[in-house]
């Protein structure tokens, strides 16, 4: 009995996203403890949007993670994080928002196409992988109290 309770002590350590723990946060709350999105909430912030994710939703972020953002590189990062591109970090942003609450379970197994808040469309399929539009999804279905987060390994609209 004793390492039974062990045992579940260390799985609720190792697993601190799960739907009943998140959901009394918001997305961007929740997307601060995957320890993967310092940048993608660092980029909301400078984008203006923080407010609006924090909002009652709800909201499915496909957020990049850290390792995705840091192969822009230091000089492009620093560009979208200037003042004076704000209008184009967010419409970046808003490629990865997608109104409403869409879990993979929710998908089905199938393909479909979502209109981002940006006013585009991703393709989600989960056939063989889980993916969005180009991206790889890389931790899914993190609930929040206004929505659900998908980390992805690339940023789904690609910078011009």
């Amino acid at each position: 009995m004793k390492i039974l309770k062990v045992a579940i002590v260390a799985l609720v350590i190792a697993v601190p996203l799960t739907a009943a723990s998140a959901s009394n946060k918001d997305l961007l709350a929740v997307a601060a403890e995957t320890g993967r999105s310092t940048t993608f909430l660092k980029a909301v912030e400078a984008a203006g949007l923080a407010v609006k994710l924090k909002g009652a939703g709800p909201y499915t972020l496909f957020i990049p993670s850290d390792e995705a953002f840091a192969r822009l590189g230091p000089e492009m990062m620093e560009e979208l994080l200037d003042p004076a591109n704000k209008d184009e970090l967010a419409a970046v942003l808003k490629a990865h928002v997608v109104p409403g609450r869409v879990t993979v379970g929710a998908l089905g197994g199938k393909q479909v196409s979502l209109e981002t808040a940006a006013a585009t469309d991703i393709t989600v399929e989960t056939h063989k992988e889980l993916r969005a539009a180009n991206a790889k999804v890389l931790i899914s279905d993190v609930l929040a109290s206004n929505g659900v987060i998908h980390v992805v390994d690339e940023l789904i609209e690609p910078l011009l």
